[in-house]
């Protein structure tokens, strides 16, 4: 599969996600709502390649959960082992049913080797 298709792929499913969203508030306006969480990780640097084996794999079978919307890893351009999380569920059931999934759990035991050296988290409903 060429880079364009991996595009196009990335740039349908972020519609999908997006559409997905629009819904999920509409629905919030009856009680449901939409919880964001936001962390900072500060990695030991000479374990960088370990944590984005892991991260990356817990993001995207994250995504895969019918209540996670989102699971986004970004990296800090002048420190290179500064990673920001940003997830979305549809709710706070769906948060507390992904920190039951074999995918997080793998996560927690990876991420308690030490390789994590600062954490920072914000977790909470998105505001109207």
């Amino acid at each position: 599969m060429g880079w364009t298709s991996c595009l196009v792929g990335r740039v349908v499913r972020g519609m999908i996600r997006q559409r997905m969203v629009a819904c999920y508030r509409k629905i919030g306006s009856v009680g449901v709502t939409m919880i964001n969480v936001i962390v900072i990780l500060e990695i030991d640097p000479a374990r960088v390649d370990e944590f984005l084996e892991v991260i990356t794999f817990n993001a995207a079978e994250s995504v895969k959960e019918p209540g996670c919307t989102r699971f986004e890893v970004n990296r800090q351009f002048e420190q290179p082992n500064l990673f920001a999380l940003s997830e979305q569920y549809v709710d706070q059931a769906a948060m507390e049913a992904h920190y039951q999934t074999p995918h997080f759990a793998l996560w927690k035991e990876k991420s308690a080797t030490g390789f994590v050296t600062k954490r920072w988290s914000v977790k909470g409903p998105v505001l109207d």
